[in-house]
């Protein structure tokens, strides 16, 4: 993503107008400025590193805040190096000063990013660092997370189904604590997609049906296209 002399210049001063819009800005709010402003993800992206850079000795956690969030878009557009980049400048700068959560964060979408990369192994030790965290701090949203990365690493590596299932179910469980039954879906239709790209057809398409099937009793028009977009892809693939 490359920006014109022009465009970075423009960009920060829109920074400036939202910052200052209404008087002296609270460090603390410029984030959430910025992300629910109006411009575009480019403009908010130009926007956000110009925090990292000016808070970076003054407010470390502001600006590793910035770069996860920086992080964020890019891993939303496919380009995983840069979100990858901001990751690991946003981890430098946390201390014991930050809320304790953000390295934990930052390492599930570290993980992340690397499943899109093919590096499973990488991705399934930082996912499962992650968890340790969320388990320890009773945070069963975000280890329904880490269980959604952890069941796709596992269908990867081959792990069979036994384990892969077993991680559903620890997800399944946790979300339905959590009243959010539709996230198992989610990771099967994952799983399913894993499998697909290594050709395990049959596979996949097992996992696809166990999405159907949770699906019809609470149905979700974008879990439903998800699925039919994917099952129909399978059988071309099967031929």
């Amino acid at each position: 993503m490359k920006f014109t002399a022009l465009h970075k210049a423009l960009t920060t001063l829109m920074l400036l107008v939202v910052l200052f819009s209404s008087g002296q800005p609270d460090s603390g709010d410029i984030i959430h400025k910025i992300t629910k402003s109006d411009n575009s993800s480019y403009e908010k992206i130009a926007a956000l590193d110009t925090v990292t850079r000016y808070y970076r000795t003054t407010d470390p956690c502001l600006s590793a805040r910035a770069n996860f969030e920086v992080a964020e878009y890019y891993y939303d557009f496919s380009e995983y190096d840069s979100s990858i980049i901001n990751i690991l400048e946003g981890i430098n700068l946390v201390s014991a000063d930050c809320d304790s959560s953000m390295y934990a964060r930052a390492l599930l979408m570290y993980s992340y990013n690397e499943i899109d990369l093919g590096e499973i192994k990488h991705a399934d030790s930082l996912a499962n660092v992650a968890l340790n965290y969320f388990e320890s701090h009773d945070n069963k949203e975000e280890q329904i997370n880490c269980l959604n990365a952890l069941a796709i690493c596992s269908a990867y590596m081959g792990s069979g189904f036994e384990i892969t299932n077993a991680l559903f179910r620890r997800m399944y469980h946790l979300a339905e604590a959590e009243g959010n039954p539709l996230a198992p879906a989610r990771s099967l239709l994952n799983i399913g997609a894993t499998h697909g790209r290594f050709n395990n057809v049959d596979s996949a398409i097992f996992y696809y049906q166990q999405v159907k099937a949770i699906n019809s009793k609470k149905p979700q028009n974008r879990m439903s296209v998800n699925y039919h977009d994917g099952i129909a892809g399978l059988y071309s693939q099967k031929g």
